[in-house]
C-alpha cells in the first residue's frame, strides 16, 4: 500500500523518525593485576567506564505499524554505569 511517505515514515514523522544516536562516545576502562613471585597470591582491580558515559549500545526505531504493531515506538539500551570491581585469587 502506497502511502506517500518515504522509506521509515509515516504521517507522525512525514521525514523519517528522528536520528537515534548521531554523537559517537568514548567509554575509559582499566585494570591493575598484582601477581605474588611465588604465585600463589593474585590481586586485581578492575574499573569500567570510569568516566561513567551515558552511551547506547543498542537501540531500534520502529516507524511503521507493521513492526512490533506500535507505531512510532523508539527503544534504546544502555551500557552499564561506572563499575568497579576487585578480586583475590589464592592457588592452592
Amino acid at each position: 500500500m502506497a502511502t506517500g511517505f518515504g522509506p521509515g515514515a509515516n504521517p507522525l514523522f512525514p521525514n523519517g523518525g528522528p536520528a537515534l544516536d548521531p554523537n559517537s562516545s568514548t567509554t575509559l576502562d582499566a585494570s591493575m593485576i598484582w601477581t605474588s613471585a611465588a604465585g600463589k597470591w593474585q590481586l586485581s582491580l578492575i574499573g569500567k567506564n570510569l568516566t561513567d558515559e551515558r552511551t547506547r549500545v543498542a537501540y531500534y526505531n520502529f516507524v511503521t505499524p507493521s513492526q512490533l504493531g506500535v507505531e512510532s515506538a523508539y527503544s534504546a539500551f544502555y551500557a552499564p554505569p561506572r563499575t568497579v570491581t576487585a578480586s583475590v585469587q589464592i592457588r592452592y
